[in-house]
C-alpha cells in the first residue's frame, strides 16, 4: 500500500491552548484520519506544520465543513500557518496522492 512507503510525518499540528507549563504540544500526522481524536489532538490545530510535497485538509466534521487546507506540493520549505480550534478530520496528500487512513478507532 501507499502509506507503507512513507517514513516520516509529512504534517504536525500544535496545541497552542495546552498548559503553558507543558510547552506547546504537538502531534505528528503521518495520513488521513477520520478523527483527529485518536491522537489527544481533537479541535487543537491551532498552528500546522507541512513539509514539502505534502498537502493538508482540515475539517471540521468526518471530513465535512473544511476548515482549512494547507498546500505545499510544491513547496521547497515547511509551511508553517496558523490554524483554527475546530479540526476534527483531515485528509493528507503526498504529491497530490491521498495517503489512506491506517489507524482504527475500533481495534480491528
Amino acid at each position: 500500500m501507499f502509506h507503507q512507503n512513507i517514513r516520516l510525518p509529512g504534517v504536525y499540528i500544535f496545541n497552542a491552548r495546552a498548559d503553558p507549563a507543558d510547552g506547546m504540544q504537538s502531534a505528528p500526522i503521518f495520513c488521513t484520519m477520520s478523527t483527529l481524536q485518536i491522537i489527544g489532538a481533537n479541535d487543537a490545530s491551532e498552528k500546522v506544520l507541512v513539509f514539502p510535497k505534502f498537502k493538508v485538509i482540515f475539517y471540521d466534521g468526518s471530513f465535512t465543513g473544511t476548515t482549512l487546507t494547507v498546500d505545499n506540493t510544491t513547496g521547497t520549505k515547511c509551511k508553517y500557518v496558523a490554524g483554527l480550534n475546530d479540526a476534527t478530520s483531515c485528509k493528507v496528500y503526498y504529491n497530490n496522492v491521498e495517503i489512506p487512513e491506517i489507524f482504527s478507532t475500533t481495534g480491528t
